[in-house]
């Protein structure tokens, strides 16, 4: 038995339908669909299709957003009774997400704060990055006087300790 290709306007109408709630769908979708065509074919013959498109169009808008609301209350209840029932398990999985999102708060927080934050200095877009492991005080004031363009210098340096050896400091 030959199968019929779905016109345009039925293809349209599942797409419209897939704004259901999918147990909405599963359970009413197949009837909606006869009864739309139905409608369809009597609009047609009125000449109404367009009246039958807003219509269509203006339910499907209206019901979505309620259905998927009663699902989630649904969910919610759901989820409630079961939390209730093992208080423990409840307990550890709210203690988890506050400690995994207190953390990322602070790793966040952090980053903003060294990485993404412009520096306290009134011309950012100024500062000059010299990387050389030469650079000691003497040779950084050395070039601040020779190099009068220069307003002010500032260096840092990053010196490995071995750990346990004599005269470090750990």
């Amino acid at each position: 038995m030959p199968t019929t290709r779905p016109s345009l306007g039925q293809r349209v109408y599942r797409m419209l339908l897939r704004l259901l709630p999918a147990d909405f769908r599963a359970e009413f979708g197949h009837e909606m669909e006869g009864v739309f065509l139905d409608e369809q074919r009597d609009a047609t013959r009125r000449g109404a299709s367009s009246w039958l498109w807003l219509r269509t169009l203006g339910g499907i808008l209206a019901t979505a957003p309620a259905q998927h609301v009663d699902v989630l209350k649904q969910d919610l209840t759901h989820t409630g009774r079961s939390l209730a029932r093992t208080p423990v398990f409840a307990a550890t999985a709210v203690l988890a997400l506050a400690l995994g999102i207190g953390g990322m708060c602070a790793v966040l927080t952090l980053v903003h704060q060294v990485v993404l934050r412009q520096l306290p200095v009134p011309q950012p877009e100024r500062l000059v990055y010299f990387d050389s492991p030469s650079f000691a005080y003497p040779v950084l004031r050395e070039v601040q006087r020779q190099v009068p363009s220069l307003h002010g210098v500032f260096g840092w340096t990053i010196e490995p300790t071995t750990k346990g050896a004599r005269g470090s400091r750990c």
